[in-house]
């Protein structure tokens, strides 16, 4: 799968690189996913990339990407997530990583928190056991486990048409 979008190809290479050589356990979600999966590439123009991350692994995720992006980046530090915004006003481009959290009520799911509402799916979705990837540009990048499962509970059941329908 291709990314004609450089800024996004760039920070999906390098937050991973970090991700990984930190051992933070991430997944690749919501608009860049859903777009790559449906349309086999980014056919509308994203202005953001999204990681969900345990939210165990808030403060390692903290001490490693602040002092990476703090100089560049404007920063958006919730209870909820860690987004780097540029420029603050408007924002132009922005990655996120929405902090993933045990559902206190069911044992078996998990929420993230996304315009003010809680989305909620399968705990299996964040398998930290087993991974699911895709390739973009020749770079294995980690996925929710059960992908189709995600999507649908976090949007709904017809959640590929919204990727069909954007340009």
């Amino acid at each position: 799968m291709s990314i004609k979008n450089k800024n996004v190809l760039s920070i999906i290479k390098k937050v991973k690189q970090i991700l990984d050589t930190s051992n933070i356990s991430y997944w690749l979600g919501r608009g860049v996913l859903g777009d790559l999966l449906v349309n086999k590439e980014l056919k509308c123009k994203h202005s953001d990339v999204d990681f969900h991350i345990l939210n165990e692994d808030r403060e390692t995720l903290r001490s490693k990407l602040l002092p990476e992006f703090k100089n560049e980046y404007e920063i958006d530090d919730k209870d909820y997530k860690l987004a780097f915004y540029k420029p603050i006003k408007n924002p132009e481009f922005y990655f996120e990583f929405p902090y993933i959290f045990n559902d206190p009520v069911n044992s078996n799911q998990v929420y993230h928190i996304s315009c003010e509402k809680n989305r909620y799916c399968p705990k299996e979705c964040f398998d930290i056991k087993k991974f699911n990837y895709i390739e973009i540009e020749n770079i294995k990048v980690r996925i929710p486990t059960l992908t189709e499962e995600y999507f649908k509970n976090i949007y709904d059941g017809q959640w590929k048409n919204r990727y069909k329908l954007r340009k």
